[in-house]
């Protein structure tokens, strides 16, 4: 098992339903092991405007091969016009979890 296999993918959304939505969708089609959501807010430029909102930020678990499927499925189904898609590779983790992510995500 190499952890170089296995990724996060960062995104955020505006609602929970947005963010319930995409986590049901990432699992139902075994993309990904586990979905986390929790409340931030951002702080951003946009059109030339300074923006403070609040969001939901989700850190998707996953192999790294399911990431090209994992970004056309946010980008099919999120609401904003450019979404927030970042992978971070996993360079370490306990053996029985990144095994856990391998039975979840083919």
């Amino acid at each position: 098992m190499n952890p170089s296999e296995y990724c996060m993918i960062m995104s955020t959304c505006p609602k929970h339903a947005d963010a319930d939505r995409l986590a049901g969708l990432l699992l139902e089609a075994r993309l990904a092991a586990c979905v986390q959501v929790m409340p931030i807010t951002s702080y951003y430029e946009w059109e030339s405007e300074q923006h403070k909102a609040p969001e939901l930020l989700m850190l998707i678990k996953a192999r790294s091969e399911q990431y090209d499927a994992i970004e056309a499925l946010i980008v099919k189904n999120h609401p904003y016009e450019v979404p927030e898609i970042i992978r971070l590779p996993i360079q370490g983790g306990l053996s029985d979890y990144l095994a856990w992510i391998d039975e979840m995500s083919r």
